[in-house]
């Protein structure tokens, strides 16, 4: 599958990068849950795709983005997108589980 064994290291390295950072943010983030975290971490990488295409493209073909968005602000563009797009998206997961749980328990009080 892979050429050399460099580039297999990278993605194994990536993988297990990936999976560290998961288990961080669960730990870092406890009372949101597993559920939030996974979905905000999946909105986020979409905004950042979303987010790296159009900047990307005005820094080569806009003079006034090309004189003025250096690799700094376009990493801050990128990367505030995709940080409001986790946090959003993990608070929605939290007050629609919250919401569900809140329903589920006013149906069994009602059930006994």
């Amino acid at each position: 599958m892979y050429k050399n064994s460099e580039s297999a290291c990278w993605v194994i390295s990536f993988e297990i990068l990936k999976l560290d950072a998961l288990s961080c943010l669960y730990d870092l983030f406890g009372c949101l849950g597993k559920e939030s975290i996974r979905e905000g971490f999946k909105n986020a990488t979409i905004a950042a795709v979303v987010s790296a295409v159009p900047t990307l493209v005005a820094v080569r073909k806009i003079p006034w983005a090309k004189a003025n968005l250096n690799y700094t602000a376009q990493a801050l563009i990128i990367s505030a997108a995709s940080i409001a797009a986790f946090f959003i998206t993990a608070d929605k997961t939290t007050l629609e589980c919250a919401r569900r749980n809140a329903l589920l328990e006013d149906a069994l009080r009602r059930q006994r």
